[in-house]
């Protein structure tokens, strides 16, 4: 029964203010085609890194991170947060095959989905190395923040910002299946409450500022310019390699 309380809470106040804060976002600029950032729709997530961030000095905060802890986790693991992380791209996938009209073509959907997860690389790993907080189970130091929502939620946001003007509750359900993804990190014993929060924050944020960049991409890369992008991981980083050519 506190598992689920804990449970309603993480969904009201990460999906549900989420969708609520996209909506009037969404209602104020009337869709526009420049796709501004704004203080509205930068304030849920900036608000969800914030808290996260302050957990890792005030005290009241990470008591929090302990209450939740001993409330909702479990001592059965559950391997389903390692797949929901992909959903919402699975999802578009299907939608595109199937003739499911979206904001970008294929295409550019590629580029900014791998536009929005290297900069949620780029912003969560260095954190984690530098704040070395161990895990609930103790398993490591790479707690803060969680990686596996912050994937989920750059999942979610690019639904939500590829389909919002076709379907609304379409495009908001990745919000739900991200959210349950950072249930399952906490259920697991593998986060703490602020680390599933501010995973959240960074991916949304992460999706939001490529799709604002990405109009200016576009006037950079001209028709007869071709580019690669391949990743490299090796033991102490990761990177993004970028071979560029012109005609």
């Amino acid at each position: 029964m506190k598992s689920l309380k804990i449970l309603t809470f993480i969904y009201f106040f990460v999906v549900n203010i989420s969708v609520y804060g996209q909506y009037t976002a969404l209602d104020t600029f009337n869709y526009t085609k420049n796709n501004l950032l704004s203080v509205k729709t930068l304030l849920i997530p900036t608000a969800l890194t914030v808290y996260g961030f302050a957990s890792l000095s005030n005290e009241s905060i990470r008591q929090v991170d302990f209450d939740v802890r001993n409330q909702i986790n479990s001592k059965k693991m559950y391997k389903i947060d390692d797949y929901l992380i992909y959903l919402p791209m699975a999802a578009d996938i299907g939608l595109t095959f199937g003739g499911y009209k979206s904001k970008h073509n294929y295409k550019e959907k590629a580029a900014l989905y791998f536009m929005s997860t290297t900069l949620n690389a780029v912003l969560v790993y260095p954190v984690k190395a530098l704040t070395s907080r161990a895990r609930p189970d103790e398993s490591d130091l790479r707690s803060f923040p969680s990686g596996h929502t912050s994937n989920a939620f750059v999942g979610a946001e690019y639904f939500w910002q590829e389909y919002k003007t076709r379907s609304k509750w379409l495009a908001a359900s990745g919000y739900v299946v991200a959210a349950t993804t950072g249930y399952f990190r906490l259920q697991n014993n593998k986060h703490w409450f602020s680390d599933v929060l501010t995973g959240a924050g960074i991916g949304m944020l992460s999706t939001k500022v490529c799709y604002w960049l990405f109009p200016m991409v576009k006037k950079i890369v001209k028709p007869n310019q071709y580019y690669t992008v391949f990743p490299s991981v090796c033991q102490n980083y990761m990177a993004a390699n970028l071979i560029y050519y012109i005609k």
